[in-house]
């Protein structure tokens, strides 16, 4: 995926609203009041269609894979990829390979085809395109399987096999204008920008003067999607700012513009990714 800096939109959003980001307007406060309409801006677009390169197919089981390290207890489900087989835990046991431990695991039990948003080790999912037989990336006619999108995740029907392909966009990113502080003991899940490199970042590890950059291990960098960047800095900056000014009206007069910005920026992300077809956008939007 093409990437843009957040800085670089975060400051364009200033600029097309009349602040320079070296002045005094480009406050705590106006960065905050930005990166709340950046973010809102954000899901938008990942609500209007699906953009080819934020848009993965991934083989998915419909347990989690596994793992020699994790302590399984009676009556848990696991997928094992080695021997492509799903196994019922029979006791509580770590460690112990299913395909070789009769003992301790079972295959006499029926499986719920239910694939869930969150699998260990795997990516989540965001928005669900499609559920195929084959490979969407790889066959031009891949066969579709039909599902339903559940609480917990994607129950699909008759699935023709032990695995079937997901197609689905990337979780929504979500940025912050808190800043990185080396005084400051973040947590995992912590959410920071960091001036120095212009990106927002998410806590992976607990840590305390850890750099965001150079430590991957610590710190995942949040990505802005270059495909809709463009219409970000021209909305956020632009209508948002307006209707926060008490200006709705031209706020409003807007509006069939935004749409059009934004139709034409998936449709150039369409054609980019080598795709023939016009962008399907998504109904009710």
């Amino acid at each position: 995926m093409r990437t843009v800096t957040y800085k670089s939109v975060l400051e364009g959003c200033a600029v097309r609203n009349g602040v320079i980001p070296s002045s005094s307007s480009y406050s705590p406060e106006y960065v905050q009041m930005l990166t709340e309409f950046i973010n809102d801006r954000v899901r938008e677009a990942l609500e209007f269609t699906f953009w080819p390169e934020l848009t993965l197919s991934e083989q998915r089981a419909f347990r989690d894979d596994w793992l020699v390290t994790t302590a399984y207890v009676t009556g848990d489900e696991v997928w094992d990829p080695t021997s492509e087989e799903y196994y019922i835990a029979l006791q509580d046991n770590t460690g112990s390979t299913p395909a070789s431990n009769p003992g301790d695991w079972g295959t006499d039990f029926t499986v719920s085809t239910l694939i869930e948003y969150e699998q260990d080790g795997k990516t989540p999912l965001g928005y669900i395109e499609g559920v195929y037989k084959d490979n969407p990336e790889t066959c031009e006619r891949p066969r579709g399987v039909a599902y339903v999108i559940a609480p917990t995740g994607v129950r699909v029907f008759d699935a023709g096999g032990s695995q079937v392909y997901v197609r689905f966009m990337e979780r929504e990113p979500i940025f912050t204008s808190v800043l990185w502080s080396a005084s400051e003991t973040n947590v995992i899940g912590d959410l920071r920008y960091d001036t120095a490199s212009g990106e927002c970042y998410k806590a992976l590890l607990s840590s305390l003067n850890v750099t965001p950059v150079g430590n991957p291990a610590t710190w995942e960098i949040i990505k802005f999607p270059w495909a809709f960047a463009a219409y970000v800095r021209w909305a956020a900056g632009e209508m948002d700012t307006l209707r926060e000014d008490g200006q709705h009206g031209k706020a409003f007069a807007l509006n069939e513009e935004a749409e059009n910005r934004l139709m034409n920026a998936a449709e150039v992300g369409g054609r980019m990714q080598g795709s023939f077809e016009r962008a399907e956008y998504k109904s009710g939007v």
